[in-house]
């Protein structure tokens, strides 16, 4: 994807602006390959995950206790996509959230459930909008490395569960770690107590530890943030991502054209 947008548009570097996983994703990337770096002008992470070991909430419970049950369905499916179609989730969408006002708040307090307590923020009648795009597909694949950093505590690879089959990929008989002391590029945390998945014992205790120093060049504790409303929450824009353009126009003038 990287590489595509850089290659469209003819530059060397652009700046990232990722959320959840989305942050997971590139600082596995950026401790893996560190050349990676020259590609990433400035990274933006909101609600930003590394460990997930102080999860809470409904994702909590569904990592720990339906674990072996991942596991069944990837022995069955495979790597195949692991969320329903998407006229399933349209008739879901239908039943329950569009059409009344309460079932539109019986969605919004589902969200809760799953991203931390109610902030304010989330406008309920908007979440029928939010949710004809979310929850997008993944791969049973990545469901289960997700139940197994939950488990585990530790960023690190897929774990095969056999030490031959880890051996075979890792050249060891356990998953490697990812080493966030690799980490080059500038990194411009947002993140907030109130967030369920990205929690602040997982932040202070993992990314704020090991991202080295002269990496990261932010840490913003926002207030009243559950983990959807770095997304969609009403005070995202201000507090957010105003600041983040502002931040890469104020870069653009005293660096140039990345």
């Amino acid at each position: 994807m990287i590489n595509t947008a850089l290659k469209a548009t003819n530059h060397k570097s652009l700046y990232y602006v990722g959320h959840s996983q989305g942050t997971l994703i590139m600082f596995s990337k950026l401790a893996e390959d560190p050349t990676f770096a020259s590609k990433i002008r400035k990274f933006f992470a909101l609600a930003p995950v590394g460990t997930v070991t102080h999860i809470q909430g409904l994702l909590e419970v569904i990592a720990k206790d339906f674990y072996d049950g991942f596991e069944i369905m990837y022995k069955f499916f495979g790597e195949d996509q692991f969320l329903p179609d998407d006229a399933f989730m349209k008739a879901m969408l239908k039943l329950f959230c569009e059409d009344s006002a309460q079932e539109e708040q019986t969605c919004a307090n589902l969200l809760f459930i799953i991203s931390g307590p109610s902030t304010g923020q989330m406008n309920a009648t908007r979440v029928p909008v939010f949710l004809s795009d979310e929850p997008g597909g993944t791969s049973t694949m990545n469901v289960i490395h997700w139940s197994q950093m939950v488990r585990s505590g530790k960023q690190q690879k897929y774990d095969y569960e056999n030490a031959l089959d880890n051996l075979f990929h890792y050249g060891s008989a356990t998953p490697p770690e990812y080493n966030l002391g690799n980490i080059k590029s500038d990194i411009h945390l947002y993140w907030s107590p109130c967030d369920w998945l990205a929690d602040e014992k997982d932040i202070t205790e993992h990314l704020l530890k090991n991202i080295p120093a002269s990496s990261l060049k932010e840490s913003i504790k926002l207030d009243d943030f559950s983990h959807t409303d770095f997304i969609w929450g009403s005070k995202a824009k201000d507090q957010i991502f105003v600041p983040i353009i502002s931040k890469i126009k104020i870069d653009l003038v005293v660096n140039g054209d990345p």
